[in-house]
């Protein structure tokens, strides 16, 4: 009886943590997006010092805000070499970002980058993540998009998969949608 009483509160203890996990990332981008950076900061820390690339990620995000943009280099290289495929978008310089810092401050970058986020975005994309999805879809371009009239369709299904999935950046791009009724079907 102790051993499965034992065996039940490791599992509740596993599952609570990646929940609370979960919640501190949240948590954290929330207060980034209120732009309380010094707490937003605190806590990405706290979980790249876990182990956590998105994490790590967000703290290079919010290092570049609070104008420590040297060291948001070295975390994205780190967020990168952890796997994130967002500091692989940013160190790539592709077209994610309007400005990329690769230009003027002296990172790390390189096009290897983006091919790596390329990969991972297309993985997350058939696991039903729609910012991944808009993520390749954006940053990659096919054979089929340079026929004007071929490439308006598949477009359109472009973006009604990726919003599906949640990826509703595609409503920002008219390049996606033949009319405002369309957008305003989804």
């Amino acid at each position: 009886m102790k051993k499965i009483l034992a065996q039940i509160t490791l599992i509740s203890c596993t599952l609570l943590n990646g929940v609370v996990f979960a919640d501190t990332l949240e948590q954290a981008k929330l207060l980034f997006n209120q732009k309380e950076y010094q707490q937003a900061y605190d806590l990405f820390s706290e979980l790249s010092d876990q182990g956590d690339a998105n994490s790590t990620f967000w703290l290079g995000v919010t290092q570049y805000k609070m104008g420590q943009r040297f060291e948001a280099g070295d975390t994205m290289l780190q967020a990168a070499n952890m796997g994130d495929p967002w500091a692989m978008g940013v160190l790539g310089g592709g077209v994610l970002y309007l400005s990329p810092p690769c230009e003027y401050m002296g990172w790390a970058c390189d096009d290897a980058w983006q091919d790596k986020a390329i990969k991972i975005w297309e993985l997350q994309s058939k696991q039903g993540n729609g910012k991944a999805t808009y993520a390749r879809d954006l940053s990659k371009r096919d054979w089929w998009e340079y026929i004007p009239f071929y490439s308006r369709k598949l477009y359109q299904q472009q973006a009604e998969t990726g919003v599906a999935q949640g990826g509703y950046r595609y409503f920002n791009y008219s390049l996606y949608w033949e009319s405002t009724e369309k957008k305003l079907r989804h």
